[in-house]
C-alpha cells in the first residue's frame, strides 16, 4: 500500500496493552437466524435541539480511556448539537451490571458488550436498536459484521479485534530438527505433524508447550479451539440455546476436553503449570521455557523483555482429520463492540456517532493507543518486513497472518456462551487439564450450567 511509510511512522511505538480479562470478544458466523422485533424510532433530531447521549464502557487503561474521551469531544467540534458523555465502569462487575440494566431498560443510550448471547436474546426481543442503513458497513471487515448481526441484520459497530495464534521459538525448533517447511501446510501443521513435532521437543529435553494456567483461560484456549475444530460454531450455538438437539455434554465437546486432557498426559506441558500466572508463563518461552506458546495478539507487550537474537515463527491451531469442514483453519480471537438500547431518545443520533467509528483516522487512532486492530477495511497496509521493533513486528505480522491465511474468527467461548457456562468453564479449567475431571464429567458440568439459562 502506498501509505506504508505513513502508517509505520504512527505505529512503529506501538506498545499493546490489552489483556485478555479485559472488555473484549466474537465470530464470523451470524447469530441463528431468530425473528427480530423492530424498536420505536424516534423523529430524526432537528440542528437546533441539544442532544444528550450516554455511552456505557469498561475501560482498562487511561490510554483506552482518553481514546473514548477523544473521541466524543472530537464529534462534538463537527456535531455542537451532540454531547456524547462517557461512564465508565469496572469490568469485572460490568457484565453483571449491564445485563440488569438491559433486562430493565435502564442502559446508556450507547454501551460496550462482547457479543454475549443476552445481547443475541436482547435484539431479538427489540431490546437494541439496528444500526443497519445508518453504518456503512462497506467501510468495516466483512469477518466481523456478523458477529454484531442478528438474523442478518446488523445491530453493533465492532470495535476490535484480537487474535490467538501459536508462537514457537526457532531456536528450540532447530534444536529437536522441527521444521515447519516440512509439513504440508507451513503455516498450519496437521494434528499428527504436530504431535510429531511436540514429540520430538520432549526427546530433545525441551517442554514443548509453555502453558501458565493459573488464571484458568490460558488452558481453556486449547478446549475451545479443539471443540470449534470439530464442531464450528453452529455446535456452539445449538449447545448455548439447545437447539436441534445440541447440548454441552455432545460428543464434540467430550471429544474437545478429550484433547486438551492430552496435552498433559503425553508429557507436552510444564510441570506445576496450572500455578503458572501469563507473565511468568510467556517471559519463561521468551527465556527458553517452552517451545510453544498458544496465546492472543497481546502477547506483543511482552516482546521487551526477549532476550537478544530471540526469533519466532507463527502458525494456525492444527487441522483435525475430522470435524466440521467449515472450521478447519478459523483463527480463535473475538471482536468487541458497541451496540444502541432501544430505550434511547436519539437512536439515529447514536448510530450516526458509532459511523464515524469507521474514519481510519479514528480507527487507526485506537491502534496508536492500544494495540487492538480495528475491524476496517485498509487500516493497515500490508507487512513487508521487520521494522527494528520486534512489538510492532509481531504486531502486524499477526494482523497479515490473518488477514490472508485464516477463513475467519471465532470467538473466545467465555463471551458468546451464558456467564453460568463460562464460570463453569473458568471452575473448571484445572481440573480438566490434570485429569482430576473426565472429560464426560467436565462437559456434564457445562450442560448443567447452560439449563439454568436457557
Amino acid at each position: 500500500m502506498n501509505h506504508w511509510k505513513m502508517y509505520m511512522a504512527l505505529i512503529v511505538s506501538v506498545i499493546v496493552v490489552v489483556a485478555l480479562a479485559a472488555c473484549a470478544p466474537v465470530k464470523e458466523s451470524e447469530a441463528p437466524a431468530t425473528s427480530v422485533s423492530e424498536p420505536s424510532v424516534s423523529a430524526t433530531p432537528t440542528a437546533e435541539e441539544t442532544i444528550e447521549l450516554t455511552l456505557w464502557t469498561c475501560s482498562v487503561t487511561e490510554e483506552s480511556g482518553q481514546w473514548y474521551r477523544n473521541w466524543a469531544d472530537d464529534y462534538t467540534k463537527t456535531h455542537p448539537n451532540v454531547h456524547v458523555k462517557m461512564e465508565f465502569f469496572e469490568q469485572e462487575a460490568y457484565r453483571v451490571k449491564l445485563m440488569a440494566a438491559l433486562a430493565a431498560g435502564t442502559t446508556g443510550d450507547i454501551f460496550y458488550s462482547p457479543p454475549y448471547p443476552d445481547i443475541y436474546r436482547a435484539a431479538r426481543e427489540g431490546k437494541l436498536f439496528p444500526v443497519e442503513g445508518f453504518v456503512n458497513k462497506e467501510r468495516l471487515d466483512p469477518a466481523t459484521i456478523g458477529t454484531m448481526s442478528v438474523d442478518g441484520k446488523l445491530f453493533g459497530m465492532p470495535l476490535g479485534i484480537w487474535s490467538n495464534l501459536f508462537y514457537y521459538s526457532k531456536a528450540a525448533f532447530r534444536t529437536a530438527g522441527v521444521d515447519p517447511q516440512q509439513w504440508a501446510d507451513p503455516l498450519q501443521p496437521t494434528w499428527d505433524e504436530f504431535a510429531a513435532a511436540a514429540d520430538a521437543l520432549k526427546a530433545a529435553g525441551i517442554t514443548p508447550i509453555a502453558l501458565g494456567n493459573a488464571p484458568s483461560y490460558p488452558g481453556l484456549f486449547y478446549f475451545w479451539a479443539f471443540h470449534h475444530r470439530l464442531g464450528g460454531w453452529e455446535d456452539l450455538q445449538n449447545a448455548i440455546f439447545g437447539t436441534n438437539g445440541g447440548s454441552f455434554d455432545s460428543k464434540n465437546f467430550i471429544r474437545a476436553a478429550e484433547l486438551a486432557q492430552e496435552l498433559d498426559k503425553r508429557g507436552w506441558l510444564p510441570e506445576g503449570f496450572n500455578a503458572v500466572g501469563e507473565e511468568e508463563m510467556v517471559t519463561g518461552w521468551l527465556a527458553g521455557r517452552g517451545a510453544m506458546l498458544y496465546m492472543g495478539s497481546w502477547l506483543a507487550q511482552y516482546l521487551g523483555a526477549a532476550p537478544a537474537g530471540f526469533e519466532y515463527g507463527i502458525f494456525e491451531f492444527p487441522s483435525l482429520p475430522d470435524g466440521d469442514p467449515k472450521s478447519k483453519s478459523d483463527t480463535l480471537g473475538g471482536v468487541e463492540g458497541l451496540w444502541i438500547a432501544a430505550t434511547s431518545k436519539h437512536p439515529e443520533a447514536a448510530a450516526a456517532f458509532l459511523d464515524t467509528y469507521a474514519d481510519k483516522e479514528r480507527a487507526l487512532s485506537l491502534f496508536e493507543s492500544q494495540g487492538n486492530v480495528p475491524p476496517v477495511r485498509d487500516i493497515l497496509p500490508p507487512y513487508e518486513g521487520p521494522t527494528g521493533n520486534l512489538t510492532t513486528d509481531m504486531t502486524l505480522e499477526t494482523v497479515q497472518f490473518v488477514g490472508t491465511h485464516s477463513t475467519g474468527i471465532f470467538s473466545w467461548y467465555d463471551h458468546p456462551s451464558p456467564a453460568a457456562v463460562t464460570d463453569a468453564m473458568y471452575s473448571n479449567s484445572q481440573a480438566l487439564l490434570t485429569g482430576k475431571l473426565t472429560p464426560e464429567e467436565f462437559a456434564g458440568i457445562l450442560e448443567e450450567a447452560a439449563k439454568t439459562w436457557r
